[in-house]
């Protein structure tokens, strides 16, 4: 359960800390020609909140029982550094697919988030990282 939570909300509460603090420090842009809106002030929050999520994790499953695997502080803070920066490489690496494609949304199917491949982007690209990661680590 530890790992899948690493994996699933790391890259997640990366991508909120991206775009809260992007929106409220947000200047300089990151990527203009795959994502306008994406900034270098919300692509440091978003690493933040992913180590700080890695961190709060760890510590979690430390305390929360004798038998669920937990790691070392320092190990979880590389995870999580290097998931947050996997998964805003997901998040441009699916923007780059749509401005191929010439579409603002990945579709429909999740209205206001624009679809189902921009609720999952950052996680496919950091998940086979977060299980290499508990493999090497633990």
């Amino acid at each position: 359960p530890f790992a899948l939570a690493v994996a699933v909300f790391v890259p997640k509460v990366g991508d909120i800390g991206a775009y809260t603090v992007g929106r409220l420090l947000g200047r300089r842009r990151f990527a203009p020609v795959l994502s306008p809106k994406k900034s270098w002030e919300g692509a440091v929050g978003g690493v933040a909140a992913a180590v700080a999520t890695a961190l709060a994790l760890n510590a979690f499953a430390g305390y929360a029982t004798a038998n669920e695997v937990h790691l070392p502080w320092w190990s979880a803070a590389l995870l999580g550094l290097v998931l947050g920066v996997l998964g805003l490489l997901g998040d441009l690496a699916e923007s780059l697919i749509k401005r191929a494609c010439e579409q603002k949304d990945a579709s429909t199917l999740v209205p206001g988030f624009g679809g189902v491949l921009d609720v999952l982007d950052s996680i496919l690209l950091s998940a086979p990282a977060a299980y290499l990661g508990f493999v090497l680590l633990v």
